[in-house]
């Protein structure tokens, strides 16, 4: 599984998980922990796809 394919995964559990829940709080580590990881591993326009995808995901 690519990196992009984990990161949709990831993003659909932080949508399907409560706002305020511990659950949602180990999901935004594990979103910030692959951002760096695209970061330091993907082409800047791969990485900045991810990055917002996640933390879009996050805000709702």
């Amino acid at each position: 599984m690519s990196l992009k394919e984990k990161a949709d995964a990831l993003a659909d559990d932080i949508r399907a998980t409560g706002q305020y829940t511990t659950a949602r709080g180990e999901l935004a580590v594990q979103a910030l922990d692959m951002i760096e990881k695209a970061r330091r591993e993907l082409p800047a326009a791969d990485y900045l796809t991810i990055k917002n995808q996640l933390l879009e995901a996050l805000r709702k």
